[in-house]
């Protein structure tokens, strides 16, 4: 007589790092000791305001020491100061550095030009359009380079504080349709600023950079209906937000930065995230209730609080789209079944039963022999070729 035996599907969500093979939990948690520092690597060149010989641009690259892994994500990060101060090391910068590569990300610090004229608005509208060009020649170096830090061009995060989230945004949402007109030349600065993706270097052909995601540490958009999946589908890219909610120098929800009505109105991160959800696209709002404008530079909580969120959210960016297992879910007595999830090159694949045995395996397929009664146990783990555990549930 033979009897049904029903039994689910889960996944073991393994979560400290080591050398196991079927254990990882690289990039939520610190796995390395230390970084290696590469600095002042020059990636491009272009005309500063207010002077006439080119602006030199330099790159700093920190990489997790002693990582055995070829192809690791990068987060690329634009410092804050208004673009009228700052430098690539300014504080904060080391420790976001230290955190992320300790999780083992690369990490990488830029250089953008600065300086505007605070009594023309056309002259901040150029200074944010400069810090945009220089991003994205900033990336085209990086992917014609990518070999050399050892970075996985499948995987480029974007993020910065102040205004170097609002250059993150604005280059990842904005094309040359969207650019502001001041940009072609105004009154006080009559040169055109050039194409988005055609100035400070040719790394890349001159090609736009995919951006695969945006932690936006208090920034903003000069208008959230830039964000337009139906005329751009490229504008699909994830984006988790903290911003204080008494920010009164760039706005949680809106107004001109400092509240001087000679800068253009600004929407801010809550604004985003609303924009972001009427769009369907994956994004986060942590709001850091009562806090100001840069509020991690005297409360050390706030850097925990970005690195926790903002380190899971990039951790289900690059799990990616995972599909079910595939497989009977009721069987008899005495049954060999097979259970396969699909192959992805450079992934390794832990399957565990329960009451069953595992008569064949080859790496995203077992064959099980079921000979118990009752609700049984089938767990895989796939830790892909970036050490993240891919979690499945047959349903």
């Amino acid at each position: 007589m033979k009897y049904l035996i029903f039994f689910a599907l889960t996944v073991l969500n393994f979560s400290i790092y080591s050398q196991s093979l079927c254990e990882s939990q690289r990039y939520l948690t610190e796995v390395f000791s230390d970084h290696t520092f590469d600095g002042a690597i020059q990636y491009g060149a272009d005309d500063p305001y207010g002077l006439v010989s080119n602006q030199d641009l330099f790159l700093d690259v920190y990489q997790p020491l002693g990582d055995t892994l070829d192809k690791r994500p990068v987060i690329i990060h634009q410092y804050g100061g208004g673009y009228l101060i700052g430098w690539r090391s300014e504080p904060n910068i080391p420790t976001f550095a230290d955190e992320y590569t300790k999780r083992g990300f690369v990490f990488i610090s830029i250089d953008y030009r600065i300086g505007f004229n605070p009594l023309d608005a056309n002259s901040a509208e150029r200074a944010v359009y400069r810090g945009i060009l220089d991003l994205r020649a900033s990336l085209r170096f990086i992917m014609d380079n990518a070999d050399t830090y050892g970075i996985d061009t499948n995987n480029i995060f974007l993020t910065g504080t102040s205004a170097g989230s609002i250059s993150a945004m604005g280059q990842t949402y904005m094309q040359e349709s969207d650019r502001p007109s001041s940009t072609y030349g105004s009154t006080l600065e009559p040169s055109n600023l050039g194409c988005v993706n055609c100035t400070g270097n040719n790394n890349y052909n001159n090609q736009e950079v995919k951006i695969h995601g945006i932690v936006n540490n208090w920034g903003a958009v000069i208008d959230t209906s830039i964000i337009n999946l139906a005329q751009d589908p490229t504008d699909n890219v994830p984006l988790i937000s903290f911003h204080g909610t008494n920010d009164n120098i760039v706005f949680y929800d809106e107004g001109s930065p400092f509240s001087f009505p000679i800068f253009p109105n600004l929407q801010g991160s809550f604004l985003i995230h609303k924009r972001l959800e009427t769009q369907g696209i994956k994004n986060k709002l942590v709001p850091l209730v009562g806090s100001g404008h840069e509020p991690q530079l005297l409360n050390g909580n706030i850097t925990d609080t970005i690195l926790k969120h903002g380190c899971q959210f990039l951790y289900e960016i690059m799990q990616g789209e995972i599909e079910p297992i595939v497989g009977d879910s009721t069987v008899c007595y005495n049954d060999e079944k097979t259970y396969s999830v699909p192959f992805t090159n450079g992934s390794r694949y832990c399957w565990e039963v329960t009451n069953g045995t595992i008569i064949n395996q080859n790496q995203n397929q077992v064959t099980v022999l079921w000979q118990t009664t009752g609700i049984q146990l089938l767990s895989v783990n796939e830790i892909n070729y970036l050490d993240v555990n891919r979690e499945r549930n047959f349903s």
